[in-house]
């Protein structure tokens, strides 16, 4: 049974969390607001997988990535940098091109497409 300065703590710690949630959104909020988001460049139809790096080719992306910084290249993500280098030995060693890639993989059909929507966080 609890006693009741006991239920007065308790409700004064239910309150001071209310308070800190209701801070910690509105700085949610002001980051989301000085932080412009990235611009997408990630096909729809792209997939997910996993890919594992030493640490000499992790330290050749992030110096990959580094020299595209000093070049304003907006393609210096990890992704962009596999994909382009993907085309690059696709294109020099077997003289194929995304395009002829492309067209070799069969349609999805259309009730398997899946849309990805973003989840509110505004509600957590």
């Amino acid at each position: 049974m609890l006693v009741p300065w006991h239920n007065a703590f308790l409700h004064l710690d239910i309150n001071a969390l209310q308070r800190n949630s209701a801070v910690t959104q509105e700085r949610s909020q002001a980051r989301n607001f000085i932080v412009s988001p990235k611009e997408k460049h990630i096909p729809d139809d792209a997939g997910r997988t996993s890919v594992c790096f030493t640490a000499a080719q992790r330290q050749a992306i992030r110096w990959i990535s580094e020299v595209r910084r000093g070049e304003k290249s907006k393609r210096r993500t990890i992704n962009d940098i596999v994909v382009d280098a993907l085309s690059y030995y696709l294109e020099h060693k077997h003289g194929k091109t995304i395009a002829e890639m492309e067209a070799m993989v069969p349609p999805r059909p259309v009730n398997q497409i899946k849309k990805v929507t973003s989840i509110s966080t505004k509600n957590r």
